[in-house]
């Protein structure tokens, strides 16, 4: 089993796109929180075997951000918080228009990734896109803190939160970063 770990990039790690500067104090909170949930669940320290790291912001829309992201950003964060990533969710104005319809916003052609995100569907479109069966977190300033287990009938309060992981058909946790 592996941890799922989808991160934010504006107002999580970096203040936003365009200055990009580092929030220090957030990555070095989230590489605590990888760590202590990769010993919760897996029994294990995070490394490249056991997390994957994937980006998950509405600030890569396109392949030119790729780049920028690719040559900026991802070689200081993956040193930051000694993992690599491993995948990317495009936020490309196809698929946010067509997630955005899964999760019942009717989109207008006058409409940009960035109104539709005004719906506070960033949660919604995590949800389509974990990985079942597994352990997912996201990181991100626009969540509320939160878990979820899919697939348990009910909830035993006596059980550890590995016990309650362990019979989850997928685990999903929020943690805001705000």
């Amino acid at each position: 089993m592996k941890l799922n770990v989808f991160l934010d990039l504006e107002e999580t790690v970096i203040d936003d796109w365009f200055s990009c500067c580092f929030l220090n104090n957030k990555i070095e909170k989230i590489k605590n929180l990888i760590n202590k949930f990769s010993l919760e669940f897996l029994n294990e320290k995070a490394n490249e075997n056991n997390v994957n790291l994937i980006l998950f912001s509405a600030a890569v829309t396109n392949e030119e951000d790729l780049k920028e992201f690719n040559k900026f950003i991802k070689p200081i964060l993956e040193e930051k918080l000694e993992l690599k990533f491993n995948e990317v969710v495009m936020f490309d104005n196809k698929t946010i228009f067509g997630l955005a319809k899964k999760c019942g916003i009717k989109p207008t052609n006058d409409d940009t990734i960035h109104d539709i995100f005004m719906f506070n569907i960033k949660e919604e479109v995590f949800n389509l896109v974990v990985k079942k069966n597994e352990i997912n977190i996201l990181f991100d300033d626009t969540v509320e803190d939160k878990i979820c287990f899919e697939g348990l009938s009910f909830l035993d309060k006596n059980k550890s939160l590995l016990e309650r992981t362990k019979e989850s058909k997928t685990t999903k946790l929020f943690v805001n970063m705000s």
